[in-house]
């Protein structure tokens, strides 16, 4: 995918236009400010919790369906329960 020329000359612009509200003392205070971190990595650890349930769901659906017999894939999934 190729960017066009225009879209690049108006990113260019814009960050011009931006770029003296980024080197005020008020933006280099928040920058500093690192009290909201501990939320971040927080969230973050919630999302892996929950992607790695999604992938646990779809083991657990790969390995149930390569099982002819439906008990096999009871077993398999009962193993896979915590």
């Amino acid at each position: 995918m190729v960017i066009p020329a225009s879209l690049i000359v108006l990113g260019i612009i814009m960050i011009v236009l931006a770029s003296p509200s980024l080197f005020t003392e008020e933006d280099f205070r928040h920058l500093r400010d690192h009290q909201h971190d501990g939320n971040i990595l927080s969230y973050a650890r919630i999302m892996a919790i929950g992607m790695a349930s999604v992938i646990l769901a779809l083991v657990a659906n790969t390995l149930g369906g390569m099982a002819e017999v439906a008990i096999v894939g009871f077993v398999i999934a009962a193993l896979l329960m915590p």
